[in-house]
């Protein structure tokens, strides 16, 4: 134990909340690093950025209908797209400005109209 300035000894509580403090950042950096390594982000990259390439080279009139896995949502908004791994999810969003295409999502496919 320490003594503090009166002369009376500290309870430490002010140490054990630093550690307690300490341990919850380690945790958090922990969790949020092993959710980015799991690759997943790079995946909905990878599947926007294809997407806007195959939809931006299409001819006016054509249709593209894309399967893809249960767990992968292709949206578009606004001047882009969007990839989300699950309805909950904020997704990744890429700038592809189609303006003239409209995306339609059934289970696992993704329609999109060319106009």
């Amino acid at each position: 134990m320490k003594m503090n300035k009166k002369g009376d000894f500290d309870t430490g509580w002010e140490e054990g909340m630093g550690i307690i403090f300490a341990a919850l950042i380690f945790i958090f950096l922990f969790i949020y690093v092993g959710m980015q390594a799991s690759g997943g982000l790079i995946q909905e990259q990878t599947i926007a950025k294809e997407v806007c390439m195959i939809a931006s080279s299409a001819r006016e009139g054509s249709s593209l209908e894309i399967v893809h896995a249960g767990n992968i949502i292709i949206e578009g908004r606004d001047s882009g797209i969007i990839v989300k791994s699950s309805k909950s999810s904020v997704g990744y969003f890429y700038p592809c400005y189609l303006n003239n295409a409209e995306f339609s999502v059934k289970d696992n496919k993704t329609s999109i109209m060319i106009k």
